[in-house]
C-alpha cells in the first residue's frame, strides 16, 4: 500500500504509538523563522533557475515539473517541491524538509 501525505506546516512529533491496525502521531506546530522576503525572493529565483538547468541534464523528471514549480509563490513550498526531485539519499531529503528555515532550505 502506497500512501501520499502532504501536510499543512512543518510539526514535531511529541508521542508515537505503533498499534496492530495503524500508527498514531501528536505532534505540535512548528513556526517558521522571520526571514528577509527580499532574500528569498531573490534565492528562490536562483533555485529556479538551477532546477530547470538540473531537470534539462536529468530526463527522469518531467519538465512539466519545472513549469509547475516556477509558478509556485510560497517559498516554503518551492523549496520542499524541489528537494523531493532532487536525485539524493533519503536522509538527505529528510534533513533539507527538517530544517525550518525558508532560506536555509533554499540554499
Amino acid at each position: 500500500v502506497k500512501v501520499l501525505v502532504e501536510g499543512a506546516s512543518r510539526a514535531k512529533i511529541v508521542s508515537f504509538t505503533d498499534r496492530a491496525d495503524f500508527h498514531e502521531a501528536r505532534a505540535t506546530a512548528l513556526a517558521e523563522p522571520e526571514e528577509e522576503e527580499v532574500e528569498i525572493e531573490a534565492l528562490a529565483r536562483s533555485v529556479v533557475t538551477d532546477f530547470e538547468n538540473y531537470v534539462k541534464l536529468n530526463k527522469k523528471i518531467s519538465p512539466e515539473v519545472v513549469g509547475a514549480a516556477s509558478q509556485i509563490d510560497d517559498y516554503s513550498k518551492l523549496a520542499d517541491t524541489v528537494a523531493s526531485h532532487l536525485a539524493i539519499k533519503i536522509p538527505e531529503k529528510q534533513e533539507m524538509l527538517a530544517t525550518l528555515s525558508v532560506k536555509e532550505r533554499l540554499e
